[in-house]
């Protein structure tokens, strides 16, 4: 349990927030382009959340109307 996990988890968010680093360091990913910067959440499931677990990412996504 030496934070790998969570490692490849940050850099996957970062990757799929910034189109530039996805060009940067992911060059052998077919269809790189075909996706625009997403808008990344983080959940931490130490914690309560008021809206349970998909409301709480609604929520921070600014959706939480829909939900």
């Amino acid at each position: 349990m030496g934070g790998g996990k969570t490692h490849w988890i940050v850099g996957a968010g970062l990757a799929a927030k910034h189109t530039a680093l996805r060009h940067k360091y992911c060059t052998d990913v077919t269809h790189i382009d075909v996706l625009s910067d997403a808008r990344v959440v983080a959940f931490n499931g130490r914690n309560s959340a008021r809206h349970y677990l998909w409301g709480e990412i609604a929520h921070k996504l600014g959706r939480g109307e829909a939900f």
